[in-house]
Parts: C-alpha cells; structure tokens; sequence
C-alpha cells in the first residue's frame, strides 16, 4: 500500500523489515496528521473556513475598537458635565451586565448534535481508511 511504501523506503536503508525509532515515530506523525485531517473534515471544517471566520472576527474587533475610541474621544469633555457623563456611562454598563439573565453554557448546547460529533470523530480515529 501508498502509506507503508515511504516506511519501507526508510528501512531500506537498515536492509531489514522491521522499523527503528525514526521510522515508528515517521509512522505516529502520518497516523496522527492523517486523524486530525479525516476529523476537520468530518466536522466541515476546512483552511478556507478557518481563514474566512478569521477576517471576519478580525473585522468585528477594529470595529469594536474603533467605536470605543471614538466613543471616548466624543465623551472627552472638561468640567463638571464631563465628569458626570464619563462616570455615567461605566455604571449604566455594569448595571446593565449585572442584570442580564445569563444563559448556562450547559443549556445552550445541543447534546445530541455533541453526541453525534463525537461519535463521527470516533468513526474517524478508529477508521481503517488511515
């Protein structure tokens, strides 16, 4: 088979069939890459994917920065009023969190679709294609 023929080529060199330290940790890394490709692709996840929600996530960050330092350029005034609407603002937002309803991180997952991702990653790690 393709997968064994680089090991054997490997242990040509030795002029024997059986494997030394160099060519068992060769085999690992291939068994291992080979894993992590075959369970990113059983999850549809792929470079293009990844590098997409990238640009995205990077995109919303400058934004989220932009509008805070603009925010604290408009609100960056002298004197008394100043004063008070720079401190109105962190107050209102900690009240604001204070009181949201926070949603349990258990209750929002979905545990059948957890239960078939991993048994798919499961399929994936045991399979014999590798």
């Amino acid at each position: 088979s393709t997968q064994s023929t680089w090991v054997k080529k490997s242990s040509q060199s030795t002029e024997t069939d059986e494997l030394d330290q160099n060519d068992f940790e060769k085999a690992i890394g291939y068994l291992t890459k080979k894993n992590v490709g075959m369970s990113l692709e059983a999850l549809g996840i792929n470079l293009s994917t990844l590098v997409a929600t990238l640009v995205v996530l990077l995109l919303l960050l400058l934004i989220l920065f932009t509008f805070i330092f603009v925010g604290i350029s408009a609100y960056a005034l002298g004197g008394s009023f100043g004063a008070v609407v720079n401190s109105i603002i962190p107050a209102a937002a900690g009240l604001g969190l204070g009181n949201s309803d926070g949603v349990d991180a258990e209750e929002s997952l979905d545990k059948d679709v957890v239960s078939e991702t991993v048994l798919k990653i499961n399929r994936v790690i045991t399979s014999k294609n590798i």
